[in-house]
């Protein structure tokens, strides 16, 4: 039995056909996509005419070389220009938030102690990390507990409240005159959270009973004299 070869062009030889196939086939292109990054490391790299590429063959990879080069200082550069970004913001909320002239307190539902900040853990005289997990209401003076909860209950209900003054106590156990400001809000959880702002007014009540005190001195006298 006889294998017969396929028929053959006489005008187009065999190695004149893979020729031909291969130079209709696409040229591959070994260049990455172009990305802003990378223009911008093209023209750090074209403004040094010192580190331009030397001839074929090896002239692409080096040059690919170079500009990735390029692009990884300019994404360090990027990367402390944010970090130095984020400390300063860092810094401007430790300014803002823990050393304000207010205390702050963020409450889950529950009354929980979630977050506060520096100035109201030196109200309560104890250390900050000590105030989490730990319910607010037991810092509140026990005859003052109950315009805390009718606040609370208000609140959770969707109503406006107004400014509450009551007695806050202290670790070591004395107590302090305070205002709080109270608001519902949702967290990054999108959990209902009591965020409440924490005045000290001791030296405001100190005030109006030494005030107290002096006009009722002087109804007496007037009372007095008039008889």
């Amino acid at each position: 039995m006889t294998i017969k070869a396929p028929p053959q062009d006489r005008n187009c030889p065999a190695e004149g056909r893979g020729l031909v196939n291969i130079m209709s086939q696409p040229a591959y292109d070994e260049r990455p996509p172009a990305t802003a990054l990378r223009a911008s490391a093209e023209e750090e790299l074209a403004s040094h005419p010192a580190a331009q590429t030397p001839a074929p063959p090896h002239a692409l990879l080096l040059h690919e070389l170079q500009v990735h080069q390029i692009e990884l200082e300019m994404q360090n550069e990027e990367l402390q220009r944010r970090q130095l970004q984020l400390e300063v913001a860092n810094r401007r909320y430790f300014e803002l938030y823990d050393l304000a002239p207010v205390g702050y307190c963020t409450l889950n539902q529950g009354g929980v102690i979630l977050q506060t900040n520096l100035t109201a853990s030196t109200m309560l005289g104890i250390e900050r990390s000590a105030l989490a997990r730990q319910t607010f209401v037991r810092y509140v003076f026990s005859e003052d507990r109950d315009a805390y909860f009718l606040m609370c209950r208000a609140l959770h209900k969707g109503e406006s409240v107004l400014p509450v003054e009551l007695r806050l106590m202290r670790q070591d156990g004395t107590l302090f005159w305070a205002q709080l400001l109270a608001n519902v809000s949702q967290n990054g959880d999108d959990a209902l959270v009591l965020r409440i702002t924490i005045t000290d007014i001791s030296a405001h009540q100190k005030v109006e009973a030494a005030l107290h005190k002096s006009e009722a001195e002087l109804k007496s006298i007037l009372e007095s004299t008039s008889d």
